[in-house]
Protein backbone atom coordinates (compact mmCIF):
# COMPACT_ATOMS: atom_id res chain seq x y z
CA UNK A 1 0.00 0.00 0.00
CA UNK A 2 1.40 3.23 -0.87
CA UNK A 3 1.24 5.74 1.96
CA UNK A 4 3.08 8.67 0.74
CA UNK A 5 4.03 10.79 -2.29
CA UNK A 6 6.94 13.55 -3.58
CA UNK A 7 7.59 14.57 -7.32
CA UNK A 8 10.99 15.38 -7.64
CA UNK A 9 11.60 18.62 -9.51
CA UNK A 10 13.29 16.36 -12.35
CA UNK A 11 9.67 14.74 -12.93
CA UNK A 12 10.16 11.48 -11.10
CA UNK A 13 7.71 10.41 -8.98
CA UNK A 14 8.45 8.74 -5.28
CA UNK A 15 6.25 6.51 -3.36
CA UNK A 16 6.59 5.45 0.17
CA UNK A 17 4.94 2.08 0.79
CA UNK A 18 4.25 0.23 4.47
CA UNK A 19 6.46 -2.51 3.58
CA UNK A 20 7.87 -2.80 0.77
CA UNK A 21 10.79 0.46 0.96
CA UNK A 22 10.35 3.11 -1.79
CA UNK A 23 9.44 3.35 -5.14
CA UNK A 24 10.81 5.97 -8.40
CA UNK A 25 8.24 6.53 -11.21
CA UNK A 26 10.08 8.02 -14.13
CA UNK A 27 9.91 7.73 -18.43
CA UNK A 28 6.92 4.89 -17.39
CA UNK A 29 9.30 2.63 -15.16
CA UNK A 30 9.66 1.93 -11.52
CA UNK A 31 12.50 1.04 -9.42
CA UNK A 32 12.22 0.19 -5.51
CA UNK A 33 14.93 0.93 -3.29
CA UNK A 34 14.46 -1.17 0.14
CA UNK A 35 17.40 -2.10 2.77
CA UNK A 36 19.20 -3.57 0.25
CA UNK A 37 19.87 -0.89 -1.46
CA UNK A 38 20.69 1.14 1.74
CA UNK A 39 17.30 2.27 3.05
CA UNK A 40 17.11 2.18 6.99
CA UNK A 41 13.63 0.21 6.34
CA UNK A 42 11.31 -0.48 3.76
CA UNK A 43 8.35 0.96 6.65
CA UNK A 44 7.99 4.48 5.11
CA UNK A 45 6.18 7.57 6.81
CA UNK A 46 6.95 10.55 4.55
CA UNK A 47 8.77 11.32 1.70
CA UNK A 48 10.46 15.43 1.40
CA UNK A 49 12.61 16.78 -1.13
CA UNK A 50 14.59 19.78 0.03
CA UNK A 51 15.71 22.61 -2.27
CA UNK A 52 19.07 21.09 -2.88
CA UNK A 53 17.40 18.52 -4.53
CA UNK A 54 18.04 15.85 -1.30
CA UNK A 55 15.16 13.51 -0.82
CA UNK A 56 14.08 12.65 2.57
CA UNK A 57 12.92 9.47 3.86
CA UNK A 58 10.87 9.09 7.47
CA UNK A 59 10.49 5.76 8.40
CA UNK A 60 8.39 3.82 10.99
CA UNK A 61 11.65 2.27 12.78
CA UNK A 62 14.94 3.15 11.27
CA UNK A 63 14.78 6.86 11.49
CA UNK A 64 15.57 9.20 8.55
CA UNK A 65 17.51 8.63 5.41
CA UNK A 66 18.67 11.34 3.01
CA UNK A 67 19.09 10.29 -0.57
CA UNK A 68 21.91 12.06 -2.72
CA UNK A 69 23.21 10.92 -5.79
CA UNK A 70 22.08 7.32 -4.81
CA UNK A 71 23.79 7.81 -2.10
CA UNK A 72 22.21 7.15 1.33
CA UNK A 73 22.88 9.11 4.79
CA UNK A 74 20.53 7.52 7.77
CA UNK A 75 20.16 9.31 10.92
CA UNK A 76 18.73 7.98 14.47
CA UNK A 77 18.60 8.73 17.82
CA UNK A 78 22.07 7.48 18.40
CA UNK A 79 22.70 10.64 16.12
CA UNK A 80 20.12 12.76 17.56
CA UNK A 81 17.25 12.43 16.18
CA UNK A 82 14.06 12.45 19.07
CA UNK A 83 12.51 9.16 17.80
CA UNK A 84 13.50 6.65 15.22
CA UNK A 85 9.54 6.67 14.14
CA UNK A 86 10.23 9.56 12.04
CA UNK A 87 6.65 11.63 10.99
CA UNK A 88 6.37 14.42 8.93
CA UNK A 89 9.54 15.58 7.73
CA UNK A 90 9.42 19.68 6.43
CA UNK A 91 11.69 22.18 4.95
CA UNK A 92 11.23 26.03 6.29
CA UNK A 93 12.34 28.84 4.69
CA UNK A 94 15.31 29.09 6.21
CA UNK A 95 16.12 25.63 4.85
CA UNK A 96 15.86 23.65 8.44
CA UNK A 97 14.57 20.28 8.02
CA UNK A 98 11.90 19.88 11.09
CA UNK A 99 11.10 16.06 11.41
CA UNK A 100 8.23 15.07 14.00
CA UNK A 101 7.30 11.63 15.36
CA UNK A 102 6.32 9.77 18.82
CA UNK A 103 9.51 11.12 20.92
CA UNK A 104 9.21 14.73 19.94
CA UNK A 105 9.89 17.43 17.48
CA UNK A 106 13.60 17.47 15.95
CA UNK A 107 15.31 20.45 14.54
CA UNK A 108 18.14 20.19 11.90
CA UNK A 109 20.57 22.86 10.94
CA UNK A 110 22.42 23.58 7.89
CA UNK A 111 25.47 22.38 9.83
CA UNK A 112 24.08 19.11 10.62
CA UNK A 113 23.45 19.32 14.24
CA UNK A 114 20.23 18.28 15.72
CA UNK A 115 18.07 20.02 18.55
CA UNK A 116 15.62 18.59 20.60
CA UNK A 117 11.70 19.92 21.46
CA UNK A 118 9.36 18.40 23.24
CA UNK A 119 7.50 18.81 26.77
CA UNK A 120 9.92 21.25 28.32
CA UNK A 121 9.16 23.68 25.50
CA UNK A 122 5.81 23.59 25.78
CA UNK A 123 5.00 21.01 23.00
CA UNK A 124 2.38 18.38 23.55
CA UNK A 125 1.73 14.53 22.07
CA UNK A 126 2.93 12.72 19.00
CA UNK A 127 4.04 15.42 16.26
CA UNK A 128 1.81 14.19 13.43
CA UNK A 129 1.91 17.38 10.90
CA UNK A 130 3.74 20.44 9.98
CA UNK A 131 3.40 23.60 8.09
CA UNK A 132 5.10 27.27 7.67
CA UNK A 133 2.48 29.74 6.87
CA UNK A 134 3.44 32.82 4.62
CA UNK A 135 4.46 35.10 7.95
CA UNK A 136 7.13 32.58 8.91
CA UNK A 137 5.20 31.26 11.61
CA UNK A 138 5.64 27.20 11.79
CA UNK A 139 2.29 25.41 12.37
CA UNK A 140 2.79 22.23 14.71
CA UNK A 141 -0.01 19.40 14.78
CA UNK A 142 -0.20 16.60 17.16
CA UNK A 143 -2.36 14.01 19.08
CA UNK A 144 -3.72 16.22 21.89
CA UNK A 145 -2.75 20.22 20.38
CA UNK A 146 -2.37 22.62 17.62
CA UNK A 147 1.21 24.54 18.17
CA UNK A 148 2.56 27.27 16.99
CA UNK A 149 6.12 28.72 16.51
CA UNK A 150 6.70 32.04 15.63
CA UNK A 151 9.65 34.18 16.63
CA UNK A 152 11.38 30.83 18.19
CA UNK A 153 8.59 30.98 20.44
CA UNK A 154 5.96 28.01 21.14
CA UNK A 155 2.32 29.46 21.58
CA UNK A 156 0.14 26.80 22.17
CA UNK A 157 -3.06 27.66 20.39
CA UNK A 158 -5.38 24.79 20.94
CA UNK A 159 -4.85 22.05 23.56
CA UNK A 160 -5.07 21.35 27.48
CA UNK A 161 -6.03 24.49 28.81
CA UNK A 162 -5.92 26.57 25.66
CA UNK A 163 -8.35 27.60 23.06
CA UNK A 164 -7.46 30.12 20.66
CA UNK A 165 -8.49 28.17 18.00
CA UNK A 166 -11.56 26.49 18.60
CA UNK A 167 -11.39 23.36 16.97
CA UNK A 168 -13.56 19.65 16.77
CA UNK A 169 -10.76 17.77 18.92
CA UNK A 170 -7.34 18.62 19.45
CA UNK A 171 -5.43 16.06 17.58
CA UNK A 172 -4.14 18.04 14.20
CA UNK A 173 -3.13 15.31 11.91
CA UNK A 174 -3.18 17.93 8.45
CA UNK A 175 -2.28 21.85 7.98
CA UNK A 176 -2.70 23.59 5.17
CA UNK A 177 -2.58 27.45 4.02
CA UNK A 178 -4.42 28.54 1.02
CA UNK A 179 -3.81 31.16 -1.48
CA UNK A 180 -6.07 33.21 0.10
CA UNK A 181 -3.96 33.28 3.65
CA UNK A 182 -6.77 30.82 5.22
CA UNK A 183 -5.32 28.11 7.53
CA UNK A 184 -6.75 24.33 7.61
CA UNK A 185 -6.61 22.27 10.16
CA UNK A 186 -7.57 18.64 9.86
CA UNK A 187 -8.59 16.75 12.75
CA UNK A 188 -9.69 13.43 13.54
CA UNK A 189 -13.55 14.80 14.22
CA UNK A 190 -13.40 17.62 11.44
CA UNK A 191 -11.84 20.04 9.25
CA UNK A 192 -11.56 23.69 9.87
CA UNK A 193 -11.09 26.77 7.83
CA UNK A 194 -9.00 29.66 10.25
CA UNK A 195 -8.76 33.27 8.84
CA UNK A 196 -9.04 36.84 10.70
CA UNK A 197 -9.99 35.02 13.63
CA UNK A 198 -12.84 33.27 12.59
CA UNK A 199 -12.94 29.71 12.59
CA UNK A 200 -15.64 27.53 10.77
CA UNK A 201 -16.16 23.80 11.54
CA UNK A 202 -17.01 21.02 8.14
CA UNK A 203 -18.45 18.05 8.99
CA UNK A 204 -19.64 15.20 7.69
CA UNK A 205 -22.80 17.39 7.59
CA UNK A 206 -21.62 19.32 5.23
CA UNK A 207 -20.87 16.99 2.92
CA UNK A 208 -17.53 15.30 3.83
CA UNK A 209 -17.39 11.42 3.58
CA UNK A 210 -15.96 10.90 7.18
CA UNK A 211 -14.96 13.01 9.65
CA UNK A 212 -11.30 11.96 10.17
CA UNK A 213 -9.67 14.27 8.12
CA UNK A 214 -6.12 13.12 6.79
CA UNK A 215 -4.81 15.19 3.61
CA UNK A 216 -5.85 18.88 2.57
CA UNK A 217 -4.30 20.08 -0.49
CA UNK A 218 -5.27 23.61 -3.08
CA UNK A 219 -4.93 22.44 -6.56
CA UNK A 220 -3.70 25.11 -9.23
CA UNK A 221 -7.75 26.01 -9.92
CA UNK A 222 -7.69 27.23 -6.59
CA UNK A 223 -10.06 23.67 -5.37
CA UNK A 224 -9.79 22.67 -2.25
CA UNK A 225 -9.54 18.53 -1.69
CA UNK A 226 -9.91 16.92 1.37
CA UNK A 227 -8.48 13.09 1.85
CA UNK A 228 -10.13 11.34 4.72
CA UNK A 229 -10.43 7.15 6.26
CA UNK A 230 -13.74 7.67 4.61
CA UNK A 231 -12.99 8.81 0.82
CA UNK A 232 -11.85 12.35 -1.17
CA UNK A 233 -14.07 15.47 -0.93
CA UNK A 234 -13.70 18.57 -2.86
CA UNK A 235 -15.12 21.84 -1.33
CA UNK A 236 -17.83 23.33 -3.92
CA UNK A 237 -19.66 26.99 -3.58
CA UNK A 238 -19.27 25.67 0.61
CA UNK A 239 -20.14 22.20 0.23
CA UNK A 240 -18.01 19.38 -0.53
CA UNK A 241 -18.84 17.33 -2.74
CA UNK A 242 -17.45 13.66 -1.98
CA UNK A 243 -16.02 10.59 -3.91
CA UNK A 244 -16.34 6.75 -2.77
CA UNK A 245 -15.30 3.49 -4.03
CA UNK A 246 -18.28 3.25 -6.15
CA UNK A 247 -17.33 6.31 -8.18
CA UNK A 248 -13.94 4.60 -9.00
CA UNK A 249 -11.81 5.06 -6.02
CA UNK A 250 -9.43 2.14 -5.72
CA UNK A 251 -10.05 2.37 -1.73
CA UNK A 252 -11.99 4.43 0.85
CA UNK A 253 -8.88 5.79 2.86
CA UNK A 254 -6.98 8.46 1.39
CA UNK A 255 -3.84 9.76 3.45
CA UNK A 256 -2.04 12.09 0.79
CA UNK A 257 -3.02 14.02 -2.12
CA UNK A 258 -0.73 15.60 -4.55
CA UNK A 259 -1.04 17.35 -7.79
CA UNK A 260 1.56 16.88 -10.63
CA UNK A 261 3.17 18.93 -12.74
CA UNK A 262 0.59 18.44 -15.51
CA UNK A 263 -2.06 19.22 -13.07
CA UNK A 264 -3.46 15.90 -11.91
CA UNK A 265 -3.96 14.91 -8.66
Amino acid sequence: MVKCFCEARDGALWMGSWSSGLLRFSDGKFTQYTTNDGLSSNQINAIYQDREGSIWVGTADGGLDRVSRQIVTTYSKANGLATDNTYPVYEDQAGVIWIGGRGGLTWLDKNGQFTRYGETNGLIGQYMSLFEDREGALWIGSFGALTRMRDGRFELMAGPNAKKIDLPDRSTVAIYQDRAGAMWFGTIEGLVRYKDGVAKSYTTRDGLPDNHIQAIHETKDGAIWIGTRGGLARLDSGRFVAYAENEGMPGAQVRCIYEDATQRS
